[in-house]
Parts: C-alpha cells; structure tokens; sequence
C-alpha cells in the first residue's frame, strides 16, 4: 500500500494474518488507515472509532495486538495496519 502498488484496502490480509506465528487462533480482526494528519496515531483511532465495524474490531475481545506503520517521506502519508487476534 505504501509503496503504491496497492491501494488501500483489506486486500492480502490472508497473507498478512499467515505471517502470524500461533499454534491457533480463534478470531482475528484488522483494522487499516492512510492520512496526512500532524498526528497520524490520533487520527487513525479517531477514524477508527467512528466507524461501527472497526469500532468493532478495536473494542474486540482480543488476546494479542501487531501495529505497523510507515510515513512516506515526499507525501507525508502515513500507513498505519493494526492486527488483532485471541491465541492459545
């Protein structure tokens, strides 16, 4: 996504969730974003937080979180990708 090759969007999770190494997970959740923002961080969870379905995923019952995040230097755009999961 970051690099343009890829638009934003939930597209290659399978891959990125087979990334996780677990002996078994019951549920997993992702939530992404893209902005500009001087506060990337902050708008990402305000974003987040207003829409249901990843509300849903970040108030989720969940055992473990992964974030990752990347700001490309020339545009100011910040990726941001938050994984969540219950292991055993």
């Amino acid at each position: 996504m970051a690099t343009g090759q890829a638009p934003i969007s939930h597209e290659g999770f399978a891959d990125r969730f087979a990334a996780i190494q677990c002996n078994i997970v019951f549920s997993v959740g992702e939530n992404i974003c893209c902005n500009n923002s001087p506060d990337p961080a902050k708008a990402a969870m305000e974003g987040w937080n207003i829409t249901p379905r990843n509300s849903q995923t970040l108030y989720g019952e969940y055992t473990a979180v992964g974030v990752g995040a990347v700001r490309i230097e020339n545009t100011g755009q910040c990726y941001i990708v938050q994984i969540m999961a219950n292991l055993v």
